[in-house]
């Protein structure tokens, strides 16, 4: 049978172009394209807690007397605008929006899953109080909601997770816990150590004080403030506001004069953890990979900031090996659309072979592939590190210059980063340097 044909059996238009014509058969056992999408939307549930929690549920409308695995997308950005009719747009474009991260809900309906979205704590409809992003609670949260799922009587019991970033985040601290419905996991972007994340080197960059703004939060406490005394948390913040790098920005001094401490609560406890400390240590999985004993698939973007490439392969090289693993790195984070599609049929190839038993062929493949850029082509590989890793030294060098041999003068001049206007001190001022950057000579042939 012809490629061509395979997917138009399941319902694709074209192949996508992570799926090489080697590693295609199965292809055609795939769960095809058939069914129409009913919706419930604010369906309440309770967690172990008693708090109750708004979910929307998405499942296929048929009469079939059919039970459906099912796939929970969890994040605080709320559920309403998980399924806004919208084509998806590129990273760094005017209109792109963070938030549209749960994935293709209604294409994944149609191959015949279920998906859950519900508000968490303190989100949207929900009762009680946000307590940020992936902390105990949360995972707690969620794990409630997939136990949930798998009573549905239409769910066949075996639940999956979708969503890209902060969806995809959230998954292996969920999956640690061991929720007994939780057969596979995918996840678009992974951060292995979220303190490093945030404070790369122990240094904090603020790229994450937007987490707020984006959760409708109608209720939100600190962890900070439920974990210390009055006394103590007044200690803490007096502290960070004496550090020069966090009293010199009005962002993070508003944020810590507040009193109680309820503004942006979720920044508020990253600027006042600014230790490795068990804060940091409760939303990472860096410290208990071993516990996560599901199947994963590892999805890496090629990104500058944070820990999206280190996570995937972190998780793929460590905790428990008899655990069936995959890992794929198929675009630059630049390259990223929202809401996220190009990843669907992976997730419904993944999700047919570990949910519904269908052998589509993915674990035929080699375990890991990845996007070579420049010539953009897919390579398959087996092991990280690769075994045939020539490792090399390679040492900054006076001019810009990124050479395999030693600086031979003891006395050059540094290279000096300016962050300094041309504009405070008139026209003598020395300009600003943005970045400085060592490039080896132009490679003679491949690496």
């Amino acid at each position: 049978m012809e490629n061509k044909e395979k997917l138009e059996i399941v319902g694709l238009d074209k192949k996508p172009k992570y799926w090489d014509d080697r590693y295609m058969d199965g292809i055609e056992k795939m769960t095809p394209r058939k069914y129409e999408v009913l919706k419930e939307e604010d369906v309440l549930m309770q967690v172990r807690d008693g708090v109750t929690l708004a979910v929307d549920i998405y499942r296929p409308d048929t009469d079939e007397d059919t039970k459906f695995p099912c796939l929970v997308a969890f994040s605080a950005y709320g559920k309403s605008i998980q399924t806004m009719d919208r084509i998806s747009m590129q990273f760094k474009t005017v209109l792109f929006d963070h938030t549209i991260e749960a994935g293709d809900i209604y294409e994944y309906v149609r191959h015949g899953y279920i998906v859950v979205v519900p508000d968490p704590r303190g989100i949207g409809k929900s009762e009680g109080a946000w307590d940020g992003l992936y902390g105990r609670q949360e995972q707690e949260d969620c794990y409630d909601v997939i136990e949930w799922a798998a009573t549905l009587p239409y769910c066949n019991g075996n639940i999956g997770m979708i969503g890209i970033s902060y969806f995809s985040i959230l998954q292996p601290v969920v999956a640690a816990l061991q929720p007994p419905h939780l057969k596979a996991i995918m996840m678009v972007e992974v951060v292995d150590n979220m303190y490093h994340h945030n404070y790369p080197g122990g240094v904090f960059v603020n790229r994450s004080f937007m987490y707020t703004d984006f959760c409708p939060d109608v209720n939100s406490m600190s962890t900070a403030e439920r974990t210390y005394t009055t006394e103590e948390l007044k200690s803490r913040i007096e502290k960070r506001l004496s550090d020069p790098d966090i009293n010199h920005s009005a962002l993070y001094s508003g944020i810590l004069s507040c009193w109680p401490p309820r503004n942006q609560t979720y920044f508020f406890d990253m600027l006042l953890h600014d230790d490795d400390s068990d804060f940091w240590r409760e939303r990472s999985i860096q410290s208990h990979p071993e516990d996560i004993k599901v199947p994963m698939y590892l999805i890496s973007e090629y990104y500058e900031l944070g820990r999206f490439s280190q996570g995937p392969f972190f998780l793929f090289t460590h905790g428990d090996m008899s655990v069936p693993r995959k890992l794929a790195a198929p675009e630059e984070h630049d390259a990223l659309h929202l809401p996220h599609r190009i990843m669907t049929p992976e997730y419904l190839r993944w999700y047919d072979y570990w949910l519904k038993g269908i052998d589509t062929g993915i674990m035929d493949e080699p375990p890991m592939k990845l996007l070579v850029r420049g010539i953009n082509k897919f390579r398959y590989e087996y092991e990280w590190p690769l075994a045939r890793t020539e490792w090399t030294k390679y040492y900054l060098r006076d001019g810009g210059l990124l050479s395999t041999e030693k600086e031979k003068d003891e006395h050059v001049e540094p290279t000096i980063l300016n962050h300094k206007s041309p504009y405070e001190g008139g026209s003598n001022e020395t300009y600003a340097v943005p970045n400085v950057v060592f490039r080896t000579p132009v490679l003679e042939e491949d690496v």
